[in-house]
């Protein structure tokens, strides 16, 4: 099953590869915004949009903007997301990425870490059959973590979150990894587990994924798109989890910090 659960995350940036999370919720609706976030709701069936903005919001201090995304629609979309100032753990100030088919259970959850200043949602659709509903959810963080993620993404990476050791580290020069395992964690019991992530790397592939029997998070390092995945906080149950990295020409430095 591969998941990610909003809201315990300080900062965990997840876009190219937009998650689909299977929850224990119960209900008929097609939509499932949780509460305690605001909504966006685009008829898709209106019109065709070509980048034009549907929300425009602006920051007195740096927060935390959590998205829930979902559509009934199966045809292409996309969503470009941009801040007056340059996103932590993001090479720019604007992403876009698609939005596929995710009702009920199932949706797209990218996470973005902003300064103060205004942000700015658009879309670009064909007119289609169907809805694409935006959640979004303003979370403000501390000044001291504001300024630790800072240093992190002006390159000095370690700078771990108060209760994290550092479990591995590497220079990703001319490492060549698929899919390979690089920490092992074995847990007796059921416990909390945190992992906070950094690269630098501005070339070539990189990936992180956090692999377990019934539990699978893909993608919490994604070259180009995060940098950075701080304070990823899950209690897992009884059992073996892989930390594993993908590195194909890339650049920079990894430090993986863990707390349990």
């Amino acid at each position: 099953m591969k998941k990610l659960v909003p809201g315990i995350l300080l900062i965990c940036l997840i876009i190219g590869i937009p998650l689909m999370i299977l929850d224990a919720l119960s209900t008929n609706s097609q939509f499932t915004i949780p509460k305690g976030y605001k909504k966006i709701e685009v008829n898709l069936n209106k019109q065709s949009r070509d980048n034009e903005m549907v929300y425009s919001g602006s920051l007195k201090v740096p927060k935390k903007v959590e998205f829930y995304i979902q559509s009934d629609s199966p045809e292409e979309k996309y969503l470009t997301i941009s801040s007056e100032k340059k996103f932590i753990g993001m090479s720019g100030n604007e992403t876009s990425f698609e939005v596929g088919e995710f009702t009920k259970n199932s949706y797209s959850s990218p996470t973005f870490l902003f300064g103060t200043g205004k942000y700015n949602i658009f879309i670009s659709n064909e007119k289609a059959k169907g809805k694409l509903i935006i959640g979004y959810k303003e979370i403000p963080i501390k000044e001291s973590d504001f300024e630790r993620l800072s240093k992190i993404d002006n390159g000095n990476l370690n700078n771990p979150p108060v209760g994290y050791k550092k479990i591995y580290s590497t220079d990703l020069s001319e490492k060549y990894m698929s899919n390979e395992t690089i920490y092992k964690i074995n847990l007796d019991r059921t416990k909390l587990v945190g992992l906070s992530i950094y690269t630098n790397s501005k070339s070539g592939n990189v990936k992180v994924d956090f692999i377990g029997k019934n539990s699978n998070y893909t993608g919490l390092i994604y070259s180009g798109n995060n940098s950075i995945c701080d304070q990823f906080e899950q209690t897992f149950s009884k059992g073996e989890y892989d930390i594993k990295l993908t590195s194909e020409n890339a650049d920079g430095q990894l430090y993986v910090f863990m707390k349990k």
